[in-house]
């Protein structure tokens, strides 16, 4: 039986290589518009999602659906390396992560190992390619996103989401606006305060801090992955005041706009 959310995926990766990962290695509060995907082969990582920390080590593989707030660092043993890619499997803004419960991380068999760092290797190649070499990526991305799902024995939703994957899908196309809750409220068709509630429990923040955050991480990546000037990103991206945009992305990254795009750290 042909499952209909499956139906018409594309595929598409935003970022992604390998990186050898020191002290350095460490954020909080990161938000993605993409999902991320990455396999260990060396030493261990820390993610936390919604003050819940899982311990990732090597031979595991990692994943971080689209729209997850977490913190990501170093264990103790102050190293590990991965590969690793942003990504995103859907059709018209429909996420194939809204209909399944994923665990953080699967652990890989030793006689998968081999398999998953080509996978990887295929997905990461940055070199200009043909079209039948892109079609072999796509592929790879399909390949582990099955291989995920199947080993980690995730439940498949019959319904993919609610009224507060509208308002996420909704927002991360729309940053560029003045996101207010009455209008996000809207959007999800429920009062002003069941909204504001609904959604902290759902995403694990408030929604305007979830804007907040969602407009700093497309800055980011618009300021590593293209050409566009840092004035151009910040209207992109929602800002209409330079010292507000620059205030924010320091508070947020460490780096003002112009210093993060001079050093591109795209490992993060």
């Amino acid at each position: 039986m042909a499952i209909n959310h499956i139906k018409n995926k594309t595929a598409r990766v935003t970022q992604g290589g390998y990186a050898i990962l020191d002290s350095q290695w460490r954020d909080s509060g990161v938000l993605l518009e993409d999902s991320k995907l990455f396999y260990i082969t060396d030493g261990e990582i820390i993610i936390r999602v919604k003050d819940f920390e899982t311990v990732c080590r090597k031979g595991d593989m990692v994943l971080i659906p689209a729209g997850t707030s977490h913190d990501y660092y170093l264990s103790h043993l102050a190293r590990a390396s991965k590969f690793w890619f942003h990504f995103s499997i859907e059709n018209e803004s429909d996420s194939i992560f809204r209909y399944y419960d994923c665990p953080i991380k699967i652990a890989v068999s030793g006689s998968d190992d081999e398999k998953i760092r080509r996978l990887f290797s295929t997905v990461t190649d940055r070199a200009q390619k043909s079209e039948a070499d892109e079609l072999l990526k796509l592929g790879a991305i399909f390949e582990l996103v099955h291989f995920y799902i199947e080993r980690s024995g995730a439940a498949r939703r019959e319904e993919g989401g609610d009224e507060i994957d509208r308002v996420l899908r909704f927002i991360n196309a729309n940053l560029s606006l003045d996101l207010s809750l009455p209008q996000l409220a809207a959007v999800a068709c429920l009062s002003k305060n069941y909204f504001i509630r609904k959604f902290r429990s759902r995403v694990g923040i408030a929604p305007q801090k979830y804007v907040s955050m969602a407009r700093i991480e497309r800055a980011k990546l618009l300021l590593a992955n293209s050409n566009s000037q840092v004035s151009e990103v910040m209207a992109d991206v929602g800002f209409t005041d330079s010292a507000h945009f620059s205030k924010a992305f320091k508070a947020s990254t460490g780096y003002s706009p112009r210093a993060y795009k001079k050093v591109a750290v795209h490992y993060l």
